[in-house]
């Protein structure tokens, strides 16, 4: 057997003490041609990568315009990605000229997952996502992978009053991975240092250590809020709240005690985000469930200019024109933005993309109206 050849059988007869040589001309296997185009949800062309499993066959990048290959007829097993929209595994059998448009599906935003035994406290945090989000719902945290969560432009995790078992350590280091990957981890509860034997998790993903496990502290502040924990429509159940400190030079503190201790940090990596909440957002208000947890997803949300600066420093030019391809659903939110995102293409030298073309006639147009 070889890639590109017939399948051929030899009979060779072996005696004892004999070396048999055998020469053969493997005939070439007949080809296809198949021809594919990616589109967006909204059957707009799209940039993404193709990679074929179990052949010889190098990573494709698919242009707007798609890709044209001509293969040996087979079955073929192969994955579309593509930044900021779910993987799809697909299954090709090419016996004649084919024709595919793929159509991808974009990141939900948020997945929620119930680390507890208490389903009582779901109501709180699912009401809790802000209006305009898309959101999923799991309370089989033990079945997750490092795949599944790739789906999602953030995970929501809560620990609710679990002391033990809420963050097992296979699922630490799958949240770890998934912030290292580019997305946003939000932990929130109480009780979660006493469920880990060492602060390595909180740092290494957070950047923050627990000073006290269990706080006297209900009011917070910080955020341009005022928060009372266990007050109005809350769950009522915060009754060992943490106090935190930084550790690395990425994260800081946002949300303090009246005591000056730490309740809510972030840290920042590139486009990745890590929120530890050393409380348990069911304990607050409705009011202030919702307000926290917008700031949250606005302060991890992506923006025209910051996906160009990662594409910026991306060195392969296949890694940048997979994010540039994915960026005509954004728009610049003001003309600071529009000047440093074109300077920014001119600089990678990618006058030439759709992208380009768009900022360059909204600023034309922009400059005509004032």
């Amino acid at each position: 057997q070889s890639f590109g050849s017939v399948d051929q059988k030899l009979e060779v007869e072996l005696l004892r003490g004999k070396t048999v040589s055998v020469v053969t001309k493997l005939e070439k296997a007949p080809t296809a041609t198949w021809v594919l185009n990616v589109v967006s949800e909204k059957n707009k062309p799209m940039n993404a990568n193709l990679e074929f499993f179990d052949v010889p066959i190098n990573k494709e990048n698919i242009g707007k315009d798609g890709i044209e290959l001509e293969l040996p007829q087979s079955i073929y097993k192969y994955a579309l990605t593509a930044y900021g929209y779910n993987k799809i595994l697909g299954r090709l059998k090419l016996d004649q000229n084919k024709r595919s448009l793929i159509k991808m599906k974009p990141l939900k935003d948020v997945l929620i997952v119930n680390a507890t035994r208490d389903e009582t406290l779901t109501n709180y945090i699912e009401s809790s996502i802000p209006r305009g989000y898309s959101s999923d719902y799991s309370n089989r945290f033990r079945t997750l992978s490092l795949e599944k969560l790739q789906n999602y432009k953030r995970v929501l995790w809560f620990t609710g009053d679990e002391k033990w078992g809420a963050l097992p350590f296979t699922k630490r280091e799958i949240l770890i991975d998934y912030f290292n990957w580019g997305g946003t981890v939000i932990l929130t509860g109480q009780n979660i240092r006493d469920g880990l034997e060492s602060s390595d998790f909180t740092e290494q993903l957070f950047g923050i250590r627990v000073n006290r496990t269990k706080s006297s502290q209900k009011r917070l502040q910080g955020l341009g809020l005022g928060i009372r924990l266990n007050s109005g429509s809350s769950a009522k159940n915060q009754d060992s709240p943490e106090e935190i400190m930084t550790t690395s030079s990425d994260a800081e503190i946002l949300l303090n005690y009246m005591n000056n201790q730490g309740a809510m940090s972030e840290r920042k990596f590139g486009k990745s985000r890590a929120y530890y909440l050393g409380f348990g957002l069911e304990g607050l208000s409705t009011r202030d469930r919702e307000t926290l947890t917008e700031i949250m997803f606005e302060r991890s949300s992506t923006s025209l200019l910051a996906e160009l600066k990662l594409a910026y420093h991306r060195t392969s030019m296949t890694d940048r024109m997979q994010i540039i391809g994915s960026l005509d659903q954004y728009a610049p939110k003001d003309m600071r933005e529009l000047a440093e995102s074109i300077k920014l293409l001119e600089l990678m030298k990618l006058k030439d993309s759709s992208l380009y073309k768009k900022l360059s006639t909204f600023r034309k147009f922009q400059n005509i109206h004032k």
